[in-house]
């Protein structure tokens, strides 16, 4: 997978994390060198919060990293002026921080240090990035750009390959704030209204946005009908259901179907896998309910339906 990314110019670094930071150092060293031995040619490694709060205090762990994996990245949920360890951070090493306005890190932290902010560029919860939300993040790109030096831009992808959200909406986000990080010129309250024309222009090819419009409009079919089958709730095309037991959510496993980027990773813990096929099973049954109530012209969404039921039964089967 390594030499294929670097065939394609693309960079891959592989991640791990642990679902506590309440672990023995020992074991926690014996799941790292586990990881990398899966990834001998990787040079980069990157590390979740709750490894990264146990390696910042352990520095001998991560001389004996840096052995095998010459650059490291860390995710740190939060970095206080108090934190020791803060300015003992070797050049190899990398702190993956939240990016938020005000930004006040730079006031206390040496300037030797690596630094990546981060912010997500999606709605949890929802199958696509609101223009507000897009916005936003960009406006926040474009701030912390002009207070810290931009270097470079990493973007993490949760992509599975099979969700059903299409690249013209799942990456207009993302290539928003690509564009203001790295030109902060750009006044993004000037032209923000005009992100859907610019997404239907670049992505679609076309200026129109009807095509844009139906993808949208399919999507939020499909994903509509699955969550009120996967609830049990009223028949197809009965949209009363859903409005009178607003505390229903969708399975988990159903938005790892529909869209893997918008997931909260902190629902993915033990109990949840322990009722996967459950819940994997419940997830088909309300997906041959939604086939089996298309009508014959609604072709597209029965393809759609299709192939998230194929990846359903991998799923299972995996389970």
């Amino acid at each position: 997978m390594t030499q294929i990314c670097e065939e394609l110019y693309v960079k891959l670094v592989p991640s791990l994390d642990i679902q506590t930071n309440s672990i023995d150092v020992p074991a926690m060293k014996k799941i790292i060198d586990q990881f990398l031995d899966d990834f001998p040619l990787s040079r980069i490694a990157h590390f979740g919060p709750n490894i990264s709060s146990i390696l910042v205090q352990n520095l001998n762990i991560l001389e004996n990293i840096q052995k095998r994996i010459p650059r490291i990245f860390l995710s740190i949920e939060e970095i206080h002026e108090k934190d020791t360890w803060i300015n003992k951070m070797p050049s190899y090493v990398t702190l993956c921080v939240e990016g938020i306005y005000p930004f006040t890190l730079d006031n206390f932290i040496s300037p030797t240090i690596n630094i990546v902010l981060k912010f997500p560029t999606t709605d949890v919860g929802y199958l696509c990035a609101s223009p507000e939300t897009t916005i936003k993040n960009a406006l926040l790109a474009t701030s912390l750009g002009n207070k810290i030096p931009i270097k470079g831009i990493m973007i993490c992808d949760n992509s599975n390959g099979c969700e059903i959200m299409p690249p013209s909406m799942s990456l207009m986000p993302e290539c928003a704030c690509i564009g203001a990080s790295w030109n902060r010129t750009i006044d993004i309250k000037r032209f923000g209204f005009l992100l859907p024309r610019i997404t239907a222009e670049h992505f679609l090819l076309d200026g129109n946005l009807v095509v844009l419009l139906e993808q949208a409009s399919n999507i939020g079919r499909v994903e509509h009908e699955i969550t009120k089958f996967s609830n049990g709730i009223g028949k197809f095309g009965n949209n009363d259901g859903l409005t009178t037991n607003p505390s229903h959510t969708i399975s988990v496993f159903v938005e790892i179907i529909l869209n893997p980027e918008n997931i909260h990773f902190k629902r993915l813990t033990a109990s949840v896998f322990k009722k996967a096929r459950i819940e994997l099973q419940r997830c088909m049954k309300a997906l041959k309910d939604a086939r089996s109530a298309m009508r014959y012209e609604q072709y597209e969404l029965a393809l759609i339906l299709a192939e998230i039921q194929l990846v359903t039964e991998l799923m299972t089967l995996v389970s």
